[in-house]
């Protein structure tokens, strides 16, 4: 179902971490369960922190390159991943650059 890129098992970006294999994001002792294509969409994000990534890029990275996912679809897994990862004290969060895609600014 999701997943063309299997995940390795955590990615750290200050002091969040993200753990694949539990889909726990984790940050300042507090955690959060995330759904496999939420880890999928927030490593994305993080690795290309700052980087302008559109819906089209991010639907082939989490469902592979001949899925024909939906700008909508991706959208509302954002808003889903913004929702939980406000419960965490994490000051950052992917923004909307509307007609062009995503950002996830620096820290």
């Amino acid at each position: 179902r999701n997943g063309r890129h299997a995940p390795s098992q955590q990615v750290r970006e200050n002091s969040l971490s993200v753990i694949a294999n539990t889909r726990v994001a984790k940050l300042d002792g507090k955690s959060v369960a995330l759904t496999a294509t939420e880890v999928l969409i927030l490593r994305l994000f993080l690795e290309n922190q700052d980087r302008l990534i559109s819906a089209d890029q991010v639907g082939r990275h989490v469902w592979g390159e001949e899925s024909g996912v939906s700008a909508n679809l991706v959208c509302v897994h954002i808003a889903n991943l913004r929702r939980k990862m406000s419960s965490l004290p994490w000051r950052n969060s992917i923004r909307t650059i509307r007609g062009a895609g995503y950002i996830l600014p620096p820290d």
